[in-house]
């Protein structure tokens, strides 16, 4: 029982990391992002009305049957509907009824129906799926854009905590009187511009996330983080902007 609780505690922490940030790879932004457009709806809406247009033009070309049936009781004196003779006594009768309808020529009308309808809904397909990639496309920008985003912050990190070991030895150096104070200056002013490249770079990776997050309509309070692939940047985004069937 203890192992079960475990495993289900790992792939918990596989979908949301503790501060129940959600973890999204490109697949899955796309996927969401199509999933909520609401462009993409309405295209899908607009496809299954041509369909139905379709079928209803095809419909057109089929006869139409139709079927009624009249049953009677006579009382007293009364016409036979099958003699036509008069009778005295009470008798039941039934008649039915069959009539077919066939458009036989209308000046190619309902063929031109039916292949504007074809063509309406090969269109209304066409504009879903590029819609669709549209939306991939966008959402791999953006996704890329964080990845940059992050690999600018930890670049800045970088050079950051270099220029703080610089300065740190510099004062070491000042402080055992084999430098003049006013070496570390430099230092100190170029630590302060990485401090400040820091702080750009983490509000762009923000800005880069609230993007994001307003592409896949999701809300304000909801945190993803983004998962670094293990493979090429460029390889990952290639399959995922291509046409999809």
């Amino acid at each position: 029982m203890k192992s079960i609780v475990i495993v289900l505690f790992v792939l918990i922490l596989n979908i949301f990391n503790l501060n129940g940030q959600k973890l999204l790879d490109l697949e899955e932004c796309i996927s969401i992002a199509q999933e909520n457009s609401l462009s993409v709806k309405q295209s899908y809406l607009a496809m299954e009305d041509a369909n139905i247009q379709e079928k209803y033009a095809r419909q057109q070309l089929l006869p139409s049957l139709s079927a009624s049936t009249d049953l009677s009781y006579n009382i007293g004196r009364s016409i036979d509907p099958t003699t036509n003779d008069f009778l005295t006594e009470s008798f039941t009768s039934q008649r039915y009824n069959l009539t077919t309808l066939m458009t036989l020529y209308n000046g190619n009308r309902l063929r031109n129906s039916i292949k504007k309808a074809m063509m309406d809904k090969k269109a209304s397909v066409q504009d879903m799926e590029q819609m669709k990639r549209d939306i991939a496309l966008l959402v791999a920008n953006t996704y890329l854009s964080i990845l940059y985003g992050k690999e600018k912050v930890e670049n800045a990190k970088k050079q950051y905590n270099s220029t703080k070991e610089q300065l740190e030895k510099i004062n070491k150096l000042i402080d055992a009187g084999l430098q003049a104070p006013s070496a570390s200056l430099d230092l100190e002013a170029q630590l302060l511009a990485d401090e400040q490249a820091i702080i750009s770079a983490k509000n762009d990776l923000e800005k880069f996330y609230l993007d994001l997050k307003n592409i896949l309509l999701l809300p304000d309070s909801q945190e993803i983080e983004i998962v670094k692939p293990n493979i090429d940047i460029d390889k990952l985004v290639e399959p995922q902007v291509k046409t999809l069937n």
